[in-house]
């Protein structure tokens, strides 16, 4: 019994070659994009803008927000949280796995907002209806993509320009 256990353990291991099977290079990804808005610091942006003064959210019932001093209130009649975009990014140097160049474009729209103020100084009506958003971008993309069609991962940071 000894014997058939030290010639097991003498006998000479061959290493075995193992070579992952790298994903084929991605030059350019497009999607579609559905998103929804939420309204986040509404009250800043547009609303202060377009008053001219600290707006506040209202603790009445009948308007969703009052400027701080109570002299207009603020009744948005309308957003729409439902928004589509279309976007596509090229990489000119291919996109594996590890870190690469990418350029990214977008359209996208922009949520309908319509907004009644009342008071003695109350502004006019606003409404922001039918826009888009353009932005272009070049960044730093990470990816760790699987061979084939798998799943993989994608990070990016990117810096651009961009209009309403």
């Amino acid at each position: 019994m000894t014997g058939a256990l030290a010639l097991g353990i003498a006998a000479p291991v061959a290493a075995q070659d193992y070579s992952v099977q790298k994903p084929r290079r991605q030059f350019v990804t497009v999607s579609i994009d559905w998103m929804s808005n939420q309204p986040l610091h509404f009250a800043s942006h547009p609303l202060e803008d377009l008053v001219g003064r600290a707006v506040a959210s209202a603790q009445n019932q009948e308007y969703e927000y009052e400027t701080r001093d109570g002299k207009i209130r603020i009744d948005v009649l309308e957003f729409r949280k439902r928004n589509r975009g279309f976007s596509a990014a090229v990489y000119p140097f291919g996109l594996s796995i590890g870190t690469t160049l990418g350029i990214r474009a977008s359209v996208e729209t922009v949520p309908t907002i319509r907004v009644a103020f009342a008071g003695e100084e109350a502004p006019a009506p606003y409404a922001l209806t039918g826009a888009k958003a353009y932005e272009v971008g070049v960044g730093i993309y990470v990816a760790d993509r699987s061979p084939g069609f798998g799943l993989g991962a994608q990070a990016f940071i990117v810096g651009g320009i961009g209009r309403i």
